[in-house]
């Protein structure tokens, strides 16, 4: 790998480091503001529940006050001569009716006895309130308009549906037990029911709310923008249903279906943090308990987990950010980069360059042409290597000095790399010896190569000192054998050299050995 490609993968590396330097950087930033953000979001979820919870207290306790205290204000024998004497229905009507004006939010008061007979005042008709009367199972409805001395005039209006409520799990409790018992309706509707005692016979009298009511108690709660907030009763069959929802809007039925899901039993366990999800999306809920008397069902707070950290890694799902923040570091460390590996510059040509003559140097040599061998052998073609000598080197440094001599191996270096081709190595093995190693793709016989470079060399004299002076050279050369090291190589290529140099200067001479036209591995 030459310098410069070191010098750009260096450049690359350190932009890729500080690519994801930054990336882990942003990625660490955002988990911890994602944590800190859910907790903090968790939170708000958790006093969203608590603050539902207290206003349930505070809108319940009185609407089960006021059906105990109906209770004992009716007259009890009252009510057996109601369905009868109008004197009686008038006295019931006015404890009836004083009871949905004290509470905006009752929106029925009755009287069921236990023969099915049921005095009910509702809000509704042409005068803001209707009464519907059940008596030896035929259901009546009236409209009331007040007269002078108090009475109340009766308009009989159209039937109204009026169930039976006997077997409702509520009156059942108030029958067995004398006292407050709150419930639910499937709708959202809020009972208190109270027994008192007619003629020795139970008789049930009970308040019913607005659907709305447990609907104001959440409403305007929902702690973020796709959250809800969720009250959910529990049932005397487990069951229960759902109030609030999201932006304060009815929830979807699958947001239920999955809200129950992934609580469970409504009943189950204290106050908790759990996972749930809301239209099919991850949301964390904060689950607070309540109970009231016989009311009792937990308080959910939800919100989708996007919503609790919203923004938040935004940054970090941008790959090219942080790949283009590192590759801007990269490039602003360039001069420093280029400043550190001056010194390495440096010290790497002249561990690969001859500093005098812009050669390979003799390792550089080595290590290059060990790795054409290996090239060349598993191509199945040979090597050649060969030694340059000056003859008459000694004489120029002698007269014009060393500095003429240097002038002569630089320029005959530069003659050597205008001669080869590309793909041959020219290199300085030291003194005036050089080394030219042949790429296994040389066309021609070899020899026609050296002969060629010998000329080179003693074909133009060397311009020195002002003077011309013309040098020749001796070269011997030699093909791998397909064992040996490219070293072994240009030792056998020197071995020719001394033996050329002691027969007669000027000549090429090969070492004996295979010809490049032999198969390898041939003796």
């Amino acid at each position: 790998m030459t310098f410069p490609r070191f010098r750009l993968m260096l450049i690359l590396v350190v932009a890729a480091i500080q690519a994801l330097v930054v990336a882990g950087v942003l990625v660490v930033q955002s988990r911890v503001a994602e944590r800190a953000m859910t907790r903090q979001s968790t939170e708000h979820l958790v006093a969203a529940g608590q603050r539902v919870n207290l206003e349930l207290v505070r809108r319940v306790a009185p609407f089960r006050q006021e059906a105990a205290g109906l209770a004992e204000r009716i007259d009890r024998r009252a009510f057996g001569a109601a369905l009868d004497e109008r004197g009686s229905q008038t006295e019931l009507t006015l404890l009836l009716l004083g009871a949905l004006t004290k509470s905006p939010d009752v929106a029925t008061a009755s009287i069921a006895g236990p023969d099915g007979s049921v005095f009910q005042l509702r809000r509704g008709g042409p005068n803001g309130f209707l009464m519907v009367v059940r008596s030896r199972g035929a259901v009546a409805a009236f409209s009331m308009r007040g007269r002078r001395g108090g009475a109340i005039r009766l308009v009989r209006q159209a039937p109204v549906d009026l169930p039976d409520v006997r077997t409702r799990p509520w009156y059942l409790g108030a029958v067995a037990r004398g006292d407050v018992v709150l419930s639910t309706e499937a709708d959202g509707r809020l009972i208190a029911a109270h027994r008192i005692v007619v003629r020795g016979f139970p008789a049930v009298v009970w308040l019913q709310s607005r659907p709305s009511v447990m609907d104001d108690v959440v409403r305007k709660q929902a702690p973020t923008r796709g959250g809800l907030v969720a009250v959910l009763p529990v049932g005397p069959d487990g069951s229960g249903w759902i109030a609030g929802g999201v932006a304060a809007d009815p929830p979807p039925a699958a947001a239920v279906a999955d809200l129950r899901a992934a609580l469970g039993p409504l009943d189950a366990g204290g106050a908790r943090i759990a996972p749930a999800r809301v239209s099919g999306r991850d949301a964390v809920a904060a689950v607070e308990p309540f109970r009231f008397g016989d009311l009792r069902g937990v308080v959910v707070a939800v919100a989708p987990r996007a919503d609790l950290t919203d923004g938040v890694g935004a940054i970090v799902r941008s790959p090219w950010l942080a790949l283009g923040v590192g590759l801007l570091a990269g490039l602003l460390t360039l001069p420093l980069i280029g400043r550190a590996t001056r010194s390495v510059d440096t010290m790497h040509r002249r561990a690969t360059v001859d500093a005098l003559t812009g050669v390979a140097s003799r390792d550089e040599i080595l290590m290059r042409g060990e790795r054409a061998l290996r090239r060349a052998r598993g191509a199945g073609t040979r090597l050649s290597a060969g030694v340059l000598d000056l003859d008459g080197f000694k004489q120029v440094n002698d007269a014009l000095g060393h500095a003429a001599g240097d002038d002569v191996l630089r320029a005959l270096a530069e003659r050597l790399r205008a001669a080869v081709r590309t793909g041959d190595m020219v290199g300085r093995l030291g003194g005036d010896e050089f080394v030219v190693v042949l790429g296994p793709r040389h066309d021609g016989d070899p020899r026609a190569v050296f002969e060629r470079l010998r000329e080179a060399c003693a074909g133009e004299p060397f311009a020195v000192g002002g003077a011309a002076h013309r040098v020749d050279c001796t070269v011997g050369y030699a093909h791998d054998d397909g064992a040996g090291s490219v070293e072994d190589l240009i030792a056998r290529a020197d071995a020719a050299l001394i033996a050329a140099k002691a027969s007669g200067k000027g000549t090429v001479n090969e070492a004996p050995g295979p010809h490049v036209g032999d198969p390898l591995g041939s003796p």
